[in-house]
């Protein structure tokens, strides 16, 4: 205590209580009497639970480690003994009336009507509780281009509880460019999708939640599409396909197409090309393949290899396909022609180019079987998106609200226990109305106008055919996939069937057993969907036609 940095102490305390020095804040640390229990130099706070003395004892000049000791004794003797009731110096009650808050209200956050409103300069602020907006919105930012708040430049829209994940929108609406923002755990692991009207769309997906590696894709409408990757086992990091609406010629019937919308019809691919990363463990950069582009007009497929270091020059190599070969899917090997060329000014490299042994290009049907995966790559990637984006139209027509069992109670809405809830679910699964979903925005379900009932029955109606097309689509693509894996692997093993191996043959074999008894199974099953599809639209249309709220469509 000697050496202690301190001017003076004003309060000591512990877990039981607070001690007010009463011997002088200017006292040095060194000279206090360190007694808890003498109420002359120290004075407790809250209720005592030890025995106090009027006076110092006899020895109050006591070392630091004598003060110490006598402190911890008297501190261990105050805990042994019973408290004692005395409340001579206990905080007094607030004379104030406890505040209460209902629940109802504290969710509120924004009284009367759960929303508030702020205006600046040349812009606005919207503040909105929970589940009280229409589109589950928390805030909204508006900027005005003049004063008067007329003209609206950027509109930033913030969202909370939403099954689609919605998290944040950005709008503006003078160049038609949206950015929506999104939190893990939606469909397709979507993270931002930017989109400018009838131009550009751009997605950005969360990595670690794909399998494919994806990272980004941005479309310019009616052009071009990109796609970069990461992670990926085979090193691709980009994959880009040139569109148009323009045949090729003396083409009357081509296979290089890509779904679109069905306003817009198919579209034409004009030119593929893929992207590789290098190995950085391999010895020779030149062998590691670099760039693949598909010249589908031209029926040529260019072959560009890494640098190797301190070269300014790489391989590349040409196949040429025969006249029309456009629209094909395999060529005969006369049909293909292969030219191999490099920069003269790496000697090196013509060397190697020019001795079979020490470099060995890809053959023509390596080659043609990668143009056929890559278009088979690029028409999953497109369904998925044409998924996605229908998707994404879907949740902003009818979107849906998480609500825990607080903020149901919040709301009005009852819960109990487990056993009640399962019965109550049983209860409302037997007795569910079909046209709940199309009825939110009647007013009277019972006595409905032509057009509102004209409007719910074509929704209805829709709906079933969207979930028709939706299961009709999936069994499509698995078949398509089925067949995919089918020709790559007749093509593999017809590369290899030089060697005459016969266990290879057995594998064949029993690989096409079973992909063409899937490729059945599959075909049966589309098959039976048509045909049921069918049946269920003519079914619900005649219980629209005998629904008594409908009836004014009929009289």
């Amino acid at each position: 205590m000697a050496s202690a940095p301190y001017l003076g102490v004003e309060a000591v305390f512990n877990a039981e209580n607070y001690w007010v020095n009463m011997q002088g804040i200017h006292t040095l640390a060194s000279e206090l009497d360190l007694s808890l229990a003498n109420s002359a130099c120290w004075e407790h706070v809250l209720t005592d639970q030890a025995p106090r003395t009027k006076c110092s004892p006899p020895c109050c000049e006591v070392n630091e480690l004598g003060g110490r000791a006598h402190a911890a004794m008297l501190l261990q003797k105050s805990s042994t003994n019973p408290p004692v009731m005395c409340g001579s110096l206990d905080l007094p009650s607030s004379w104030v009336s406890k505040i209460t808050i209902g629940r109802g209200d504290f969710h509120l956050r924004y009284p009367p009507d759960g929303q508030r409103s702020m205006y600046y300069s040349r812009s606005k602020l919207e503040l909105y509780t929970d589940n009280k907006h229409e589109q589950a919105m928390t805030m909204r930012v508006s900027l005005y281009k003049d004063t008067a708040r007329s003209i609206l430049v950027e509109s930033i829209e913030y969202f909370r509880l939403r099954h689609d994940c919605l998290d944040k929108r950005h709008r503006y609406p003078l160049c038609g460019k949206t950015v929506e923002h999104f939190l893990p755990g939606r469909a397709f692991s979507l993270r931002q999708l930017t989109e400018i009207s009838g131009r550009r769309r751009k997605l950005m997906f969360y990595v670690e939640a794909r399998q494919d590696g994806l990272v980004c894709r941005e479309d310019i409408l009616g052009v071009k599409v990109l796609e970069r990757f990461q992670g990926r086992s085979d090193r691709l990091v980009y994959r880009s396909v040139a569109v148009g609406q323009n045949r090729a010629p003396g083409s009357s019937k081509p296979l290089y197409t890509l779904p679109n919308s069905e306003a817009c019809g198919e579209l034409m691919v004009n030119k593929m090309a893929q992207k590789y990363s290098r190995l950085e463990t391999s010895k020779r950069f030149s062998l590691e393949l670099a760039k693949r582009t598909f010249y589908i007009y031209q029926g040529r497929i260019r072959t560009q290899y890494h640098y190797e270091p301190t070269r300014i020059t790489r391989c590349t190599s040409h196949h040429v396909k025969g006249r029309h070969s456009s629209s094909r899917v395999a060529l005969p090997r006369s049909h293909v022609h292969v030219t191999h060329s490099n920069l003269h000014a790496d000697p090196r490299c013509v060397a190697d180019v020019s001795t079979p042994a020490s470099f060995d290009f890809e053959d023509q049907q390596a080659v043609l079987a990668a143009e056929r995966d890559c278009l088979t790559e690029i028409r999953r990637a497109q369904l998925e998106v044409l998924e996605l984006l229908r998707l994404r139209q879907q949740e902003e027509s009818s979107f849906v609200i998480d609500r825990n069992a607080l903020m149901k109670s919040v709301h009005g809405e009852p819960f109990g226990n487990c056993q009640e809830a399962s019965q109550s679910k049983s209860v409302q699964a037997c007795t569910i109305d079909y046209l709940t979903p199309f009825l939110q925005h009647v007013q009277n379900p019972n006595d409905m106008s032509f057009d509102e009932a004209q409007h719910v029955r074509d929704a209805c109606l829709r709906s079933l055919k969207e979930r028709l097309i939706e299961r009709a689509n999936i069994l499509m693509t698995s078949l398509n996939e089925e067949n995919a894996k089918l020709a790559k692997k007749q093509a593999m093993f017809q590369r290899n069937q030089r060697e005459n191996d016969a266990k290879a043959e057995d594998e064949f074999e029993h690989f096409c057993s079973e992909s063409m008894f899937r490729i059945q199974i599959l075909e049966q099953r589309l098959s039976s969907h048509q045909e049921a599809a069918l049946r269920k639209f003519h079914d619900l249309d005649d219980r629209l036609r005998a629904d008594p709220r409908l009836r004014t469509l009929h009289e």
